[in-house]
């Protein structure tokens, strides 16, 4: 009899040899980072048991606010709005959009009030403002700063998938999870 991909599964699975899963969450933060995720996230559930799927949480963070776009209407991902509907399929998408008012002045007055801003290029130097719903167009401050805006959001949004996965089941069927517990007796 030839050995199939599922007979050598349930033969790993009676012989007690699982593939081993960790619990994890996996962020990718602006276009190449959630390329690199969604990459990721293809190649790892080619690899791993359906079952443990919901194990891998995979995230997105970008400035582009894309939940009622058509690109986000597809089956690609998932929003804090409806944070868990199809979550083993879907990668969370937490829009970080950039602050309605990023005119010239707006971050003329950032850059000069205090050291919380002191990143920021100098905008009479160089001129990154943009338009409300523009994203940060490849311009790394504008990125952090839309981050750290919209930071509160971006926070509830990774607790819900953090406490998520400690609901899961600590001893699958059907792969075993790797030891995470770190400093306890085990």
């Amino acid at each position: 009899m030839a050995k199939d991909p599922l007979h050598s599964s349930i033969q790993r699975i009676i012989s007690d040899d699982k593939p081993t899963v960790r619990k994890s969450i996996v962020i990718g933060v602006g276009g190449s980072g959630m390329k690199g995720v969604l990459a990721a996230k293809r190649w790892i559930e080619k690899n791993i048991p359906v079952e443990a799927h919901r194990y891998m949480r995979w995230i997105g963070i970008d400035t582009t606010d894309i939940e009622t776009s058509i690109e986000g209407k597809g089956g690609m991902y998932r929003f804090p709005s409806n944070q868990f509907f199809q979550e083993e399929k879907r990668m969370l998408y937490i829009a970080a959009p950039t602050p309605p008012e990023l005119s010239l002045e707006f971050l003329r007055e950032k850059y000069t009030s205090g050291p919380c801003f002191n990143w920021l290029p100098n905008p009479d130097v160089y001129d990154i403002s943009t338009r409300a719903g523009q994203g940060a167009n490849q311009t790394r401050p504008l990125g952090r700063l839309a981050f750290f805006f919209n930071e509160p959001q971006i926070r509830e949004a990774l607790i819900k998938e953090r406490n998520r996965l400690s609901q899961l089941s600590d001893d699958p069927k059907y792969f075993q999870l790797m030891d995470i517990k770190e400093g306890e007796e085990k």
